[in-house]
């Protein structure tokens, strides 16, 4: 069954990543009052051409467009944004935190190279793959244009032209839903995607601030999605779907698996060498869906190690990095950040659970089981 886009007054745009398979999609609005976009895609050429294109076959053009509302901060659905703004005059929305976060993701200075450095040195990456994925990060720059103030911060519960605001941090700390109550239908970001899981990607936090959990918030914002009547919801990837209830039942279905897989790991370890590549459930590295925000380009770059890691002998800890070499067995040093936000998550969820216990050794952080007559707290 086709979305009822006329009826919804919703015209979607896809605009392929340059970098990947999938598309990203913006959605034009023109049943309140005032044209209104929905995210902004990729700074490039063919979206500029494919927002005009879609503009002209409702006879607009890109100065109609009243308002651009943004569903989060990543770079592949804000690209466009500070064009638009500058050229049509477009009231700029979003979370409050949009342009901060966007500023703390986004910097390409040594603040931000050695708060990188330093988180992945401190899950036992090793150095060689850390100066990989250090090097690489650049490569993205000419696909990011960030946003860098709001003309209206957009705080949860609000009402903006009919659409009721819910925050639901969790794949970003920026992560919003849309949901037009009286006409059926959500504009949904990345929250929630009908056959893929959502990377809880690890953050750099403001100065003085804890690291968030961002599975631990992944997870509630789901359960609080659940609740809600979403009606048809038109995702930031992906063909829209009419059911979200499924969709999330299937994304906390994949978290619970993995930590029962990391769980059972952790209390009976294989007996496995570096040397040992049989494949298992999870021999393959997350799907593109997973990883969620793209790795642009891999020449030169060799993988990095492609068999689990048991802990180590003699200890029943575990770095995030073995437990990311369990998960992932066949990561390549591109896909290592993003592997490791969804090992690291599924860490955090333990601890949460009271089912791990964390400790820095060396400086590098470490996880064990919780036994049974071992409570949390008493190691």
């Amino acid at each position: 069954m086709d979305a009822p886009t006329e009826t919804f007054h919703l015209q979607p745009i896809s605009v392929p990543m340059p970098f990947q398979s999938n598309d990203v999609y913006m959605y034009l609005y023109d049943g309140g009052e005032t044209l209104t976009l929905f995210d902004a895609a990729l700074p490039t050429d063919d979206a500029w051409d494919r927002l005009e294109r879609a503009l002209a076959e409702r006879g607009r053009t890109v100065r109609d467009i009243g308002r651009i509302i943004l569903t989060h901060h990543h770079f592949d659905h804000t690209g466009l944004a500070g064009r638009l703004a500058a050229e049509t005059g477009a009231e700029l929305c979003g979370h409050p935190e949009v342009a901060a976060a966007a500023a703390l993701t986004y910097t390409y200075d040594e603040a931000h190279t050695a708060w990188m450095r330093g988180l992945l040195l401190g899950f036992g990456v090793p150095e060689d793959l850390v100066e990989q994925i250090v090097a690489r990060r650049p490569l993205m720059k000419p696909f990011v244009h960030r946003v860098d103030r709001l003309d209206r911060a957009l705080a949860d519960g609000e009402m903006v032209d009919g659409f009721r605001v819910v925050h639901v941090p969790g794949h970003s700390p920026t992560d919003t839903l849309f949901v037009h109550e009286e006409l059926g239908f959500s504009i949904t970001g990345d929250h929630i995607l009908e056959h893929v899981t959502p990377n809880p990607i690890l953050r750099r936090p403001p100065v003085g601030q804890p690291r968030a959990r961002s599975l631990v918030e992944f997870e509630a914002s789901l359960r609080r999605t659940r609740a809600l009547e979403l009606g048809w919801c038109f995702p930031g990837h992906g063909k829209p779907f009419d059911d979200h209830r499924p969709v999330v039942d299937r994304i906390l279905s994949t978290h619970e698996k993995r930590s029962q897989r990391l769980l059972a790991w952790l209390r009976c370890p294989p007996p496995q060498s570096l040397e040992d590549t049989s494949p298992g459930p999870a021999d393959l590295p997350p799907s593109k869906g997973d990883l969620e925000t793209p790795s642009p380009g891999t020449a030169g770059l060799p993988p990095s190690k492609t068999a689990p890691l048991p802990p180590s002998k003699g200890d029943n800890s575990v770095t995030p990095y073995e437990a990311a070499l369990h998960l992932y067995p066949r990561m390549g040093s591109d896909l290592l950040f993003f592997c490791m936000s969804a090992t690291v998550g599924q860490l955090e969820l333990l601890e949460s659970q009271g089912l791990a216990v964390s400790s820095t050794k060396n400086g590098v952080l470490r996880y064990a089981p919780v036994t049974a007559n071992e409570p949390e707290g008493e190691r």
